[in-house]
């Protein structure tokens, strides 16, 4: 019925609703009546939907998947301490008891009872070309399109993608069954400054044990800056060696950009065993909820916005089998002290700042927002015009503009400019 129902409203508010007047305005995804054409068929979803905070910041969405408080999610996003927001306005304390880590799924526990679950169907009765909405917590969805590639299984050990702020190693990797190999060092990189080879094997990064798996590495490496000094312990034929490699910035990567228009990425986009994809654009922020055929039923967990025209979901019938491991304790969650991505939170005391610099930085960061919300169409016209996306000599004056802004404002200058420049 929903499907009957749903074609309807779609045939009258886009082809016929002032397609006279608004003729080209009428055909774009984001107009009001488009997605209002599929607000019945997220509305039950949406009910046991909620949003989950990862320290404070909103990550993700996440499913009810039993009534006594049990949430799946997405993981790569998540930190402790880590809370659920429900659809009546309710927030409660979130304990991570289960991670899978290859299909990046996570199962949180709240003490709550009576929750509104969400049913979980086969996305094999959904085939290519169907459209599919992504429930949110609102009345209509956060994202629509079209199945463009059904329920497959992929390599596991698929490309990474790169985080452009992360310090650039540059090796390609191979799982072998000796442990991590190189299989690749270009030219003039960081690696090849520092004397690594093809076929090393990489035993630590940074003392700590690296798998065979290539995605585990990168994912640590993702977490690095440019001009960081990396240590590896790697193994060279029967010798065991010690290296230090300073990372470089990544080079720019025209593909990587064309993605990124029209929306964030995920901070993980490879490396997922099973996937369902669909050209819905989805924020980063609003993957881990449900993916609803228009019979209004979930066939789906969003997982990570991959590129342009690529949503990914983990399957509904992929994820059935798993929710008992997740709630027994098989499959724990990573421990705080041993992710990568884990840095103290205490400050140093030179950080500290006084109670007037801070309100001039505060300042300073209001305008940075303000900056930062023009970004997206200057690297669309800089694209469309040809010209580089880096701009040193407008940065340099930039923060120059920021370090005098902040000597009228009784901030320290410096402090000032290296705050912009990290944050950039």
């Amino acid at each position: 019925m929903y499907r009957h129902i749903c074609f309807a409203i779609l045939g009258l508010a886009v082809f016929f609703g002032d397609a006279l007047a608004q003729r080209g305005k009428n055909f774009l995804r984001d107009n009001p009546r488009f997605k209002s054409a599929f607000r019945q068929i997220v509305a039950k979803p949406a009910e046991g939907t909620v949003r989950v905070l990862a320290e404070g910041k909103e990550v993700a969405l996440g499913i009810v998947v039993a009534s006594d408080g049990w949430i799946l999610t997405k993981a790569h996003d998540l930190s402790q301490p880590i809370e659920c927001r429900l659809k009546d306005g309710r927030t409660f304390a979130a304990s991570w008891v289960g991670h899978h880590k290859d299909h990046d799924l996570a199962l949180l526990r709240i003490d709550a009872e009576g929750l509104p679950v969400v049913p979980l169907a086969d996305s094999k009765d959904t085939p290519v070309g169907n459209w599919v909405a992504c429930a949110g917590m609102g009345e209509h969805p956060v994202a629509f399109g079209v199945v463009s590639v059904a329920a497959r299984t992929v390599d596991s050990k698929g490309p990474a993608s790169a985080n452009p702020r992360a310090g650039y190693l540059g090796i390609a990797l191979e799982s072998s069954p000796d442990g991590l190999r190189i299989s690749q060092i270009i030219p003039k990189s960081a690696a090849d400054k520092a004397n690594l080879k093809v076929d090393d094997i990489i035993l630590t990064l940074e003392g700590r044990p690296v798998s065979r798996e290539p995605q585990e590495f990168i994912a640590r490496m993702q977490k690095t800056r440019p001009g960081q000094t990396v240590k590896l312990h790697i193994k060279r034929t029967d010798v065991e060696l010690d290296i230090q490699a300073k990372l470089e910035k990544r080079p720019f990567n025209r593909g990587d950009f064309q993605n990124a228009l029209g929306s964030d990425l995920s901070n993980r986009r490879s490396g997922y065993p099973v996937i369902l994809q669909f050209d819905g654009v989805l924020k980063p922020t609003d993957c881990g909820g449900p993916l609803v055929n228009l019979d209004g039923q979930v066939i789906g967990l969003t997982i990570s916005r991959a590129g342009r025209t690529e949503t990914y979901a983990i399957p509904a019938e992929t994820i059935k089998p798993l929710l008992a491991d997740l709630k027994s304790g098989k499959l724990p969650p990573p421990k705080e002290d041993a992710r990568p991505d884990r840095k103290s939170k205490a400050a140093p005391k030179s950080s500290k700042l006084d109670k007037d610099e801070r309100g001039a930085l505060d300042a300073l960061l209001s305008l940075m927002h303000r900056r930062l919300a023009l970004m997206p169409e200057v690297a669309r016209a800089k694209w469309n015009a040809g010209l580089p996306v880096a701009d040193p000599v407008r940065e340099r004056a930039f923060l120059d503009a920021i370090a005098s802004q902040a000597k009228d404002l009784r901030a320290d200058p410096e402090r000032a400019r290296r705050f912009f420049r990290d944050a950039a």
